[in-house]
Order: structure tokens, then C-alpha cells, then sequence
């Protein structure tokens, strides 16, 4: 009878062992979530601002919901990348030496060229006019000289694309000392968005928030891309 009791008596503590331990981690689960959440908003509002100023100065503020539809996911899979909570569902691309990501998503057409430090020095800051005026075009000159090929190469790679990207990489970005500050205080890891939404044209250079990944947004089709490093670029 007492071996009997004193198994009861073990199954018993040993549920309520296990039973601590799932409340805990279910605690310690929503703490992270919490956490997580906290960082994305964070993270939306600094580079939302960003983006509002350069669309200002293009006069092109109308376009603002479309970036945030378009940047939003991103952000949020680049916090939840951090945190170790990415969705093994989210299409990516890992660019090791930068590239050129191209796709459709909400009418828009979308094209992004993600800049290693060395590229976004020698090719984006270090070409601006005094106005702090560039296209994606000339930084795309710039890499394609560089690597030793015709200076149209990368051109004629998105030019095959349509000619909606075409326009895009011909769009002026005037970017600001503020925005060329907070890519060098991301290491001068940068990303230049264009979008063409209708008949309206715009571009604006982020941070890459998390070398070396590139993020396509859950509701994008016509995706397509170019890895520097497979080109040697």
C-alpha cells in the first residue's frame, strides 16, 4: 500500500513539475512576444519617418501608405529574424555582396538595390550631385564600370525586366545628410526603394536592417532578382 501511495504521490509531484514548467515558458513566450512587438513599432515609426521626409522632398507624400504596406512586413520579419522567430513561410534571398530585388505586389511595381558599405560609399554617396540628387541607374553604372563590365550591364538586366522598371531606375532620390547618417550608423548597409504606383514615381534609401537577407512582402508576384556576387559585381 505505501509503494503505491508513494508512486501516486511521485506522479502527482511530477505533473505539477511539469505543469510549472509549461506555465513558465508560456510566461517567458509572452514576454518575448511583448518584447518583439515593442521593437517592431520602434523600428516602423524610425524608418517610416525616414521615408515620409524623402517622399516630401519628391513631393510625393500620396505615396506613403504604399510604402508602409510594402516596407511593414519587411521590418516585422527582420525584428522576429533577431529575435530567432522567423517564419520559415517568408520568401527571401540572401545577398552576400548585395543585389537587385525586383517584384509586383498591391498594383505597385517595386524595385530595391541592396548596398554593401563599400558599394554604398564608392557608388551612392560618393556620386551624388550638390544637391544630394541620384538615380539607381548611375549607382548601377557605377558597380557595373567597377567590375569591369559595360557600363550598361545591370541597366540592361532590369531593362529585360519591363519597362515599368526602366522608369524606376531613372527616378531622381534626393536624399538627405539625415538618411546617408542613419545608413552609416547601420554600418553603411543601405537599401534604395523604388515604387511606381499608378502614374506616381518615387525613391528613397533605408538602412538594411539585416545583412545579408532581402525580404520579399507575403503578397508579391513577378519576383526577380540579381546577386551581385554571382556576377561579380
Amino acid at each position: 500500500m505505501k509503494k503505491i501511495v508513494s508512486a501516486l504521490l511521485a506522479i502527482v509531484m511530477s505533473l505539477s513539475l511539469c505543469t510549472s514548467t509549461l506555465a513558465l515558458n508560456s510566461e517567458m513566450q509572452e514576454v518575448l512576444e511583448e518584447r518583439v512587438e515593442t521593437e517592431i513599432v520602434r523600428e516602423k515609426e524610425a524608418i517610416f519617418d525616414l521615408v515620409y521626409a524623402q517622399l516630401e522632398a519628391q513631393d510625393a507624400e500620396s505615396m506613403m501608405p504604399i510604402y508602409e504596406a510594402i516596407l511593414g512586413p519587411q521590418i516585422e520579419a527582420n525584428v522576429r529574424q533577431e529575435y530567432g522567430m522567423l517564419a520559415q513561410t517568408e520568401e527571401q534571398y540572401i545577398f552576400e555582396e548585395g543585389g537587385i530585388l525586383k517584384y509586383e505586389t498591391l498594383g505597385a511595381y517595386v524595385l530595391q538595390t541592396y548596398m554593401t558599405p563599400e558599394k554604398f560609399d564608392d557608388y551612392l554617396v560618393g556620386q551624388l550631385n550638390p544637391f544630394g540628387e541620384i538615380t539607381m541607374g548611375l549607382i548601377w553604372e557605377g558597380l557595373s564600370r567597377a567590375a569591369g563590365l559595360a557600363s550598361t550591364y545591370l541597366k540592361t538586366i532590369v531593362g529585360a525586366w519591363g519597362y515599368a522598371y526602366d522608369l524606376l531606375a531613372a527616378v531622381n532620390m534626393i536624399i538627405s545628410y539625415y538618411a546617408i547618417q542613419e545608413v552609416e550608423a547601420n554600418g553603411s548597409y543601405g537599401v534604395t526603394v523604388a515604387v511606381q504606383s499608378g502614374a506616381d514615381r518615387s525613391s528613397v534609401l533605408i538602412p538594411w536592417e539585416n545583412p545579408f537577407r532581402a525580404v520579399v512582402p507575403p503578397v508579391a508576384s513577378n519576383v526577380d532578382s540579381v546577386d551581385f556576387k554571382e556576377h561579380d559585381i
